[in-house]
């Protein structure tokens, strides 16, 4: 009896385990897909309000920011009562809460250039915090405030590298130099960036400056033309969901080239995956879970 029933305690230890990973909620046009990790259990429903409104929701989850008319603005999660944020003349995109809600970052045209500005979340004390001569772009807040933003050089062929650089508040620092980066995205415990590169996934360890490398070709031999893109981390930093797409050109009407429906599970320890959604999608998340409302 004492062994069946240790068999039964390990086998809802592992299924608890199994648990933890969440899930992967994807939206695709006028719904929502949810997966586990491995692509199983698909779950179908119709899409968030907010995220088909393509605005991204409040630390307090009472307001959501979005683009319009070349303008920053905030609304209530519903899209009712929308007010410009952004200052007058200036053509901005890519806004961002801070993780207190009381900041927002964004970019703004400045001469012939984006560069990185922050303001309050009523649209007072803008500061802009870049001048590089090639611009600056995607603003990211980390978990402990921080942050995150692509310092742009002079494109070299047809990529552009970046230094990617944190800010504190007082001061900024390059974690990495002179990298064509794709996309990055923080992890939840603000510990790590992981970041793509042409032909590969980098984690990046803040504290040590270690780096770890996924290759593309590795997990796939079609992907040595690839970058990743919706990158976002599983709530215990220890795996990132993505798209990997094609990089170069393409021919109109061409066939489809592995990635382009694909959803890549990269863990730090362990086999890469992926599965097909079965539609289109614009964004990825990686959620406790299940339900596609929250």
């Amino acid at each position: 009896m004492k062994a069946v029933a240790l068999v039964a305690l390990l086998a809802l230890v592992g299924q608890a385990a199994a648990d933890d990973t969440g899930w992967i909620r994807v939206h695709a046009n006028g719904k929502t897909l949810l997966f586990r990790p491995d692509g199983t259990e698909r779950t179908e429903a119709a899409a968030i309000p907010v995220r088909a409104f393509r605005g991204q929701l409040s630390p307090n989850g009472a307001s959501i920011l979005y683009v319009s008319d070349q303008a920053i603005h905030v609304a209530d999660k519903d899209g009712k009562n929308s007010r410009k944020l952004s200052p007058d003349k200036v053509v901005a995109d890519w806004p961002g809460w801070s993780p207190d809600g009381r900041r927002i970052a964004f970019v703004g045209m400045r001469g012939q250039h984006w560069q990185v500005h922050v303001m309050d979340r009523d649209g007072g004390n803008v500061r802009q915090l870049t001048d590089g001569p090639s611009g600056a772009w995607r603003p990211k807040f980390g978990p402990d405030g921080r942050l995150a933003y692509l310092s742009w050089h002079q494109p070299a062929g047809k990529l552009q590298p970046a230094d990617l650089l944190l800010f504190d508040g007082r001061s900024a620092r390059a974690v990495v130099k002179s990298v064509f980066i794709n996309d990055y995205a923080w992890s939840p415990d603000g510990k790590a960036i992981a970041y793509s590169k042409f032909g590969a996934l980098a984690f990046h360890e803040l504290a040590t400056g270690a780096v770890q490398e996924i290759a593309f070709p590795d997990i796939d031999k079609q992907l040595r033309s690839h970058a990743a893109s919706l990158i976002c981390w599983r709530a215990d930093s220890q795996a990132v969901a993505c798209s990997i797409t094609f990089l170069g050109g393409r021919r109109e009407g061409g066939p489809k080239i592995f990635g382009d429906d694909e959803v890549f599970v990269i863990p730090r320890r362990g086999k890469p995956r992926w599965f097909r959604p079965g539609a289109e999608f614009q964004q990825i998340e990686w959620v406790k879970q299940k339900d596609p409302r929250k």
